[in-house]
Formats: C-alpha cells, sequence, structure tokens
C-alpha cells in the first residue's frame, strides 16, 4: 500500500491540470455534433457517434492493427497532439489554443446553420 506522506507534493496536485488539457479535443468534437446538426440533424447523431468512434478507435487501436504510421495517426486522432502533463511532458499552449479556436469555428457554423432553419 502507498505511504500518502510519502508522495505528497509529487504531482498529484497537477493531475487535475493534466486532465484538463484534454478538455479542448472534447470541444472540438462537441463542435462536430453541433456542425452536423446543423447541417444534418436528422443524421447527426449517427455521425456524431461516427466520429467519436473514430476518433477514439483510430489511434489508438485500429492503427496499429492496420499498420498505419504513428504519425499519420497521431494527425487523425486530436489527444495525442495536446500535450501529455500528465505524463511530464511540459505544458504548451500552443496545441490548446487551435483546437479552442477550431471548436469555437465549429460550434459558430453549427449554430448558424441551425439559425437558419425555417422553423415554421
Amino acid at each position: 500500500m502507498l505511504d500518502q506522506e510519502d508522495h505528497a507534493g509529487q504531482g498529484g496536485e497537477d493531475r487535475g491540470g493534466g486532465a484538463l488539457v484534454q478538455v479542448p479535443a472534447t470541444w472540438v468534437l462537441a463542435g462536430m455534433g453541433v456542425l452536423t446538426f446543423g447541417l444534418l440533424p436528422r443524421a447527426a447523431a449517427a455521425i456524431s457517434w461516427v466520429a467519436f468512434l473514430f476518433l477514439n478507435l483510430f489511434g489508438e487501436v485500429l492503427g496499429p492493427i492496420l499498420d498505419i504510421d504513428y504519425w499519420i495517426a497521431k494527425y487523425a486522432v486530436l489527444y495525442p497532439n495536446l500535450p501529455m502533463v500528465i505524463s511530464g511532458e511540459p505544458f504548451t499552449a500552443t496545441a490548446v489554443l487551435i483546437m479552442i479556436g477550431i471548436a469555437a469555428v465549429l460550434v459558430t457554423a453549427g449554430l448558424a446553420a441551425i439559425r437558419r432553419w425555417a422553423l415554421t
């Protein structure tokens, strides 16, 4: 059993921030859902689930099975592009800010598409 006193202050308080680094990638996925709902409301659920499964399985499971190079899978999946703060990698804001910008554009485009619906 681990002694909590021996490990106090050795990065335990940074784990919450490390997990929060992944939120912008989730926002991109949510933005894709808003955009598909705005453009194709009847197919939005199916398209969103396919996108979710693709993003979560492609790099981790299907990439090695299909013998796809890591650098291709890295650019097809959002999460490996974020800084791995939990593993000790230093935080860099570049990828986080890019994903926040992409998420904002997707949500804005989706809401604009919803606004154009004829609600009569």
